[in-house]
């Protein structure tokens, strides 16, 4: 449930939080917090063939992991206070969900350590790196 919660629940939080740091990076024209954007603004990239590495403004690329890093920290913590709050309706969902493998407790175990992991945290990487990427 942890995991179910931290990739939605968390992934909104994040995006939110995300979307205030973006707004005001754009209101108040701070270069440094527009995401995706840590290209050296002094060397001019005409071709796009040209490998873009080699201008990436590492100190703005950190800081721009920084925050990141700080917002997915926040949403964590909020999600980790929903869970305390509410834990009997969140252990209710997830025994309510996992009685579907009842009397199957290697399909469970399949489940819950391999797919649902791999399907939830593919899906919040790519909706992350979307938006992360100003797409």
């Amino acid at each position: 449930m942890n995991l179910a919660l931290d990739t939605c629940f968390g992934l909104f939080i994040a995006y939110l939080l995300f979307r205030v740091v973006d707004h005001y990076a754009m209101k108040y024209d701070i270069e440094e917090l527009k995401s995706g954007v840590y290209i050296d603004e002094s060397v001019q990239v005409f071709d796009k063939e040209e490998d873009q590495d080699e201008h990436i403004n590492y100190r703005i690329w950190f800081l721009q992991v920084l925050v990141w890093c700080i917002l997915v920290f926040i949403s964590k913590i909020i999600v980790f206070v929903f869970e305390v709050s509410f834990y009997k309706p969140v252990v209710a969902i997830g025994e309510e969900f996992l009685s579907i493998f009842d009397g199957h407790p290697n399909i469970e175990l399949f489940a819950v350590m391999i797919v649902i992991p791999v399907t939830l945290n593919s899906v919040q990487f790519w909706i992350q790196d979307n938006f992360l990427k100003g797409e």
